[in-house]
Order: C-alpha cells, then structure tokens, then sequence
C-alpha cells in the first residue's frame, strides 16, 4: 500500500515522539508493536535496515548492557555479594534498547520512497527549497561515503593487514589513515556537485516548479487520524493513568 511521503513523515514524527515520553517499558513495547505494524504495512525491508544499522544496533546493545550494569537498586543477579545486575538497571537498559528500536524501525519508514519524493514533501510542508535540497544530498551522500571507506579498508586487507587482529592502538591508526581519504573523497564529490548545481543555475529564481506534484489521497487521510488518534489515546492514558 502506497501513502504520500507527508503522511510517512508524520507517522515517523509522532511515533518518535510519543517513544521519547513513554514513561516505562510497558508503555514502549506497545509503541514498538504499533512501529512494526506500521513498517509492514508499508513493506518495509528489514534486512536491508539490519544490515545498514547493524553496528549502530551493536553499540545501542552495549550501552544498554552498560546501563543495566552501572545503575544500583534492587539487586537482581549477586556475585560474592556483589550485586552485577540491578532490577532497575536491567528495566533502564531494555527502555533504552526499545525506544531506541522504535526510533530505528519509524525512520526506516522513510526507506520506503524515494529521495527525490521525500525532498518533494519537505518542499510541501513548506520547508524552503534549500534546506530539503540539503537533507536530500546528505542522505545521497552517506552510502557514497561507505563505499568509499569499505574501498579503503579492502585496499588495506589487500595488503595483508588483517585489522581485527591488530592491537587497539594500532586500529585506531589504520582507521585513521582510512578514513582521510575517504573524506577527501566525498568532499571532491561534493565539489563536483556544486560546481553542476552551478552550471544548472541552482537558486536562480526564487520559485521553482515541479515535475510531479503530490496530492493527498482518502487512505493519507485515513492514516493521519488514526495515527493521531493513537497519540492523542497515548496522552490521555499517560494523564490518566500515568
């Protein structure tokens, strides 16, 4: 089923914000089943999302595992006396690896369309041209960025440098010297780009017209309200119930 990137923006909005006020681990995982409801309906790819997330997924694992290890109360697991796992450290970490997840698995909502038609949206909500032209070129720019360290550190392998191998302070070097020419890299792409947005008279009137226009069809309309609706449940339950 097909929506207007509007609708996918307000849908990533509200269920982002309502997982940053969800005051406990019961409010989140209920946030967390409404997200992947919403990311199958939309035929969102997980695979794909793992895979292009899977070392932010690592670290959001450890940081939880940290919080559900540093944050004393209630000991839950005890070594010697010692208590490893507090009950309200371990609640704390998995509240961090939930509302992390929902924030993941909204935005990947917005893998769904295409650059151009979520840069389209921006333009309809009334974002100047400039700012959606940016965040557009930015996101372009990412998997380019990728491809061209992952190119570097297959040049270094090459070579017969087997980096997980290699002491923390000599990774930390290799990193190093992978990662500038990486970076200078994408800034000669960057320049490129300028230079054939100056050829092409970018910003050189101050409307511009578009090739598709988006319009809002009754299943948007359907979506919004019930993804408001849904917020507004959340609210009223969090001044309820609490």
């Amino acid at each position: 089923m097909k929506f207007d990137p509007r609708t996918k923006l307000f849908i990533i909005a509200v269920l982002t914000a309502v997982s940053v006020f969800a005051p406990s681990i019961f409010y989140l995982l209920g946030i967390l089943f409404v997200t992947l409801v919403f990311d199958i309906i939309l035929k969102v790819n997980f695979l794909t999302v793992l895979k292009r997330l899977k070392f932010l997924l690592s670290a959001i694992v450890f940081v939880s595992l940290i919080q559900s290890l540093t944050i004393k109360g209630e000991p839950l697991i005890t070594i010697n006396g010692f208590t490893l796992i507090s009950y309200q450290g371990l609640m704390l970490g998995l509240e961090f690896l939930v509302r992390m997840s929902i924030i993941i698995f909204a935005s990947a909502i917005a893998l769904t369309s295409s650059g151009k038609e979520m840069t389209d949206a921006l333009i309809r909500l009334k974002f100047p041209y400039e700012v959606a032209f940016m965040v557009s070129t930015a996101i372009s720019f990412l998997p380019m960025f990728r491809e061209e360290f992952l190119h570097r550190v297959t040049a270094v392998k090459l070579r017969g440098i087997d980096i997980k191998k290699l002491p923390i302070g000599k990774k930390f070097k290799v990193y190093a010297f992978v990662l500038s020419p990486a970076v200078v890299g994408g800034a000669i792409k960057s320049r490129a780009l300028a230079d054939s947005m100056t050829a092409k008279a970018f910003r050189a009137h101050s409307s511009r017209t578009m090739l598709r226009e988006l319009k809002l069809k009754p299943r948007d309309f359907i979506a919004i309200i019930l993804v408001a609706l849904l917020m507004a449940g959340f609210f009223a339950t969090l001044m309820i119930i609490g």
